[in-house]
C-alpha cells in the first residue's frame, strides 16, 4: 500500500519535472512520482522519502523552485527574454508572463 502512495501524483498539480543542467538539453523526465530526490540540494533523502510518504509536498512550490533556479543558470549565458522563452520550451502549459512572475517573485517573510 505504500508503494501505491507513492506513485500517486502530490498535490495533483502535474508530473514535476527536472530541467537539466545544460541550456540546451531538454528537461529530464524524472518526476516526484518517479521515487527520485528533487530536492537533493536542499533535503536529505531520508527525509524527503519520509515527506513523500505522508503526501506533505507541494509540488507547484517545487516547480517554482527549479523555475528560478534554472533561469539563473540561463541567465549566464542568455539575455532575460531569451531566458524566459527557454523555461516556456521546458513548461510549455505556462505563459511568458507566469514565468516573469515565478521568476521575479520575491518571497514575503511572515
Amino acid at each position: 500500500m505504500m508503494e501505491s502512495n507513492q506513485n500517486q501524483r502530490v498535490g495533483g498539480v502535474f508530473p514535476l519535472s527536472t530541467p537539466s543542467t545544460k541550456v540546451d538539453d531538454k528537461p529530464a523526465s524524472q518526476s516526484l512520482q518517479d521515487n527520485q530526490n528533487v530536492l537533493s540540494d536542499l533535503v536529505p533523502d531520508d527525509i524527503f522519502y519520509t515527506l513523500q510518504e505522508y503526501g506533505l509536498f507541494d509540488e507547484k512550490a517545487i516547480r517554482d523552485y527549479h523555475i528560478r533556479k534554472s533561469f539563473k543558470r540561463f541567465r549566464e549565458d542568455l539575455s532575460t527574454n531569451q531566458a524566459i522563452e527557454k523555461l516556456q520550451q521546458l513548461y510549455p502549459y505556462l505563459q511568458f508572463d507566469t514565468l516573469r512572475k515565478i521568476v521575479y517573485k520575491v518571497n514575503k517573510k511572515k
